[in-house]
């Protein structure tokens, strides 16, 4: 058969020896300019498209990616082959790309590969709940260790954000790092306090503060409700100082004194604490 004519966008169909303008579904063939033939598999590089039954370089947007295994143009990724759908090249990749300006080569954004959809995206599902790692562009269910998973921006990040804006419509936030679960959190898990100095969950807090368990956080100067008292030797806010010391409430201190002024206190020994005894003040 000699070649088909281009003028008649005509393809040699060697099922029919025919020239044809669309080549035949059954047996499943494709139009492929080099050579102007229906071919059942196209030259490296073309993907099969099965709208139009033509050969193609770039599989067209916005639906549709190349897959390099397979050499279709497809809808979705497919699962068992591991590889991610990318919108900037529109094609089935085994890893997901940092999107960057083409004058300046800054980067935009970071994209992360999404087991559940088999896509690349630029903010890891709230369903199923993951968070994107940048040091592999991968969505995880659970950030690696020494870094935290962060609810609003979907991201594993090193350092959690405090008195930033970064919440919810620009709102400024204030979490802490959580290393007994790897999260960013407003509210640290018993048995440890939120630290404003190292920003994380501290079973030990930074000196000149003390573990509040009303709060469950570190604080310079423990709470008056419930009233209790900073206790140095375990830096805790402590109810009931242990002898030799008394609860004075005017720093809120476990202390081996009681002031007298400008107001004069008496020590309680029964209950641990330092008791005004008069309003007079002292010159």
């Amino acid at each position: 058969m000699t070649m088909c004519e281009v003028a008649r966008n005509e393809y040699a169909d060697s099922s029919t020896n025919r020239c044809v303008q669309q080549c035949p579904v059954v047996p499943s063939l494709y139009a492929q300019d080099a050579g102007r033939v229906c071919v059942p598999v196209c030259q490296p590089t073309w993907y099969r498209l099965n709208t139009t039954r033509k050969c193609v370089q770039g599989c067209p947007a916005p639906s549709l990616y190349a897959d390099p295994i397979t050499g279709y143009c497809v809808y979705k990724c497919q699962i068992d082959h591991n590889l991610y759908a990318d919108n900037q090249t529109r094609t089935c990749q085994p890893s997901c790309p940092n999107v960057t300006n083409i004058t300046t080569g800054a980067l935009l954004y970071i994209t992360y590969a999404d087991d559940s959809t088999k896509t690349c995206v630029a903010v890891c599902p709230n369903y199923p709940r993951t968070y994107g790692y940048n040091a592999t562009n991968r969505c995880l269910s659970l950030c690696p260790p020494t870094t935290f998973g962060d609810n609003d921006t979907r991201i594993c990040h090193d350092v959690c954000f405090f008195g930033l804006q970064a919440g919810p419509n620009n709102t400024v936030k204030y979490t802490w790092a959580d290393s007994a679960t790897n999260f960013c959190t407003s509210q640290c898990t018993r048995n440890s306090w939120a630290d404003n100095t190292t920003v994380s969950c501290t079973g030990d807090c930074t000196l000149g503060t003390f573990a509040d368990n009303s709060t469950w956080r570190c604080v310079a100067i423990c709470p008056v409700n419930p009233l209790s008292f900073a206790y140095q030797p375990t830096k805790k806010c402590i109810y009931d100082c242990p002898s030799p010391l008394f609860g004075n409430e005017d720093g809120r201190l476990c202390s081996s004194t009681c002031p007298t002024t400008p107001f004069y206190y008496y020590r309680d020994y029964q209950n641990r604490r330092c008791v005004k005894s008069t309003n007079i003040i002292y010159i």
